[in-house]
């Protein structure tokens, strides 16, 4: 018989909500858009493809070293 995974588990695998998600990643994204766009300046206007690109480029660097490192690579060590 197998068993459940609980809410615990999928948390300590490095499950999120959305909205926990969302939290995380636009700060970094916000800093990192502002730093590579405007020079540290958040009223400069831009082309939205020039937008999509640089925020497309962060999450592919983000999803990248998830997938080489995982999540919590300390636990997995353990």
């Amino acid at each position: 018989m197998s068993k459940e995974i609980t809410a615990k588990e999928l948390r300590e695998r490095g499950y999120l909500t959305v909205g926990e998600f969302t939290d995380k990643l636009l700060p970094g994204m916000l800093s990192y858009m502002e730093s590579n766009l405007s020079g540290g300046s958040s009223d400069t206007i831009h082309h939205p493809e020039d937008l999509f690109s640089n925020a497309l480029t962060y999450l592919e660097v983000g999803l990248f070293v998830i997938g080489s490192f995982g999540i919590n690579p300390q636990a997995v060590e353990k």
